[in-house]
């Protein structure tokens, strides 16, 4: 036991040495030994010496694994460029098993640590982080709301139902915004999430999931297209008013035949086929147009 605690103080010599030569020798040694005790020795390395070594010695902390995390995090806040990208480099390596010191890192008063584990956390796309970066979208720090958005993008469709509650923020306007732009970048992960919101929402979260599958565009047309043959009244009478808000010409035949469907939308009046009038109108093709015009008639 002696000879080897006197072999580790030997290679955490070599790795205070001013030699890059002498330091790679240590850390190929400290290599294929994956103990904690290497962390703080190795984590001084990338701190400390050029970026090679300092590279190599972070693929023995990524290899070291969840005892290197914290030490990784630290590094995080140095007013150096290189040593953070190393240490935000080697926390991605590490993944999910980083995620619980990155999300407490988040949490710092320290802008430049909160920014920086946000975004490892995005590139990691652990769900666990969706709460937490929610609240950062509400943050005064401009480079924190862009890290929170970009970190929720990439972990997409578990981000889709929380940001659809901030968007029922109608009294903060500003981040509300931010979370239509995040839905629109989420794109088509969104869509499943959103036709789900559909059937299962209140009339507001409901009118908003509509809207935003109007927003993201492509499949998510067709996805609204064939919810217009929905059994729930409520959900056709919604889907006809996203159509016609998105003016969706390839809706018109379908929202003609909708025109026909006098079903109520619970106790408010309104049916379906007002609904899917208002929409032909607002997409104003001749055909759609003719076709309001014959109904009215009738």
């Amino acid at each position: 036991m002696m000879s080897m605690i006197a072999d580790y103080d030997s290679l955490f010599e070599k790795l205070r040495s001013d030699s890059p030569i002498v330091q790679r020798v240590a850390i190929a040694e400290l290599s294929r030994q994956f103990n904690p005790q290497c962390v703080e020795p190795l984590t001084q390395v990338v701190r400390t010496g050029s970026r090679g070594v300092g590279v190599e010695a972070a693929r023995v902390l990524a290899k070291i694994g969840e005892p290197s995390v914290s030490s990784l995090i630290q590094l995080l806040s140095e007013d150096n460029h290189g040593v953070w990208a190393v240490a935000s480099a080697t926390l991605l390596m590490i993944g999910a098993k980083a995620v619980p010191g990155l999300m407490e890192a988040a949490r710092s008063r320290n802008h430049q640590l909160q920014t920086l584990a946000i975004a490892v956390l995005g590139q990691i796309g652990d769900s666990r982080s969706v709460a937490l970066l929610i609240l950062a979208l509400h943050s005064e720090e401009s480079a924190l709301q862009t890290a929170a958005a970009v970190a929720l993008v990439r972990i997409g469709k578990p981000s889709v139902e929380p940001l659809l509650e901030v968007m029922a923020g109608f009294d903060k306007p500003n981040i509300r915004r931010a979370a239509i732009e995040i839905l629109k970048q989420i794109g088509e992960d969104a869509i499943d999430p959103l036709i789900h919101a559909l059937y299962e929402s209140s009339d507001l979260e409901r009118n908003q999931a509509a809207w935003m599958l109007g927003e993201i565009g492509g499949s998510a047309v067709e996805r609204l297209i064939n919810a217009l043959y929905s059994n729930d009244s409520q959900v056709r009478y919604t889907v006809a008013l996203a159509l016609g808000q998105m003016k969706s010409k390839a809706a018109v035949p379908d929202l003609i035949k909708r025109l026909e469907d006098i079903s109520y939308v619970g106790a408010s009046g309104k049916r379906v086929c007002d609904a899917a009038a208002d929409a032909l109108q607002r997409i104003g093709t001749e055909q759609s147009l003719n076709a309001v015009h014959k109904w009215s008639r009738s």
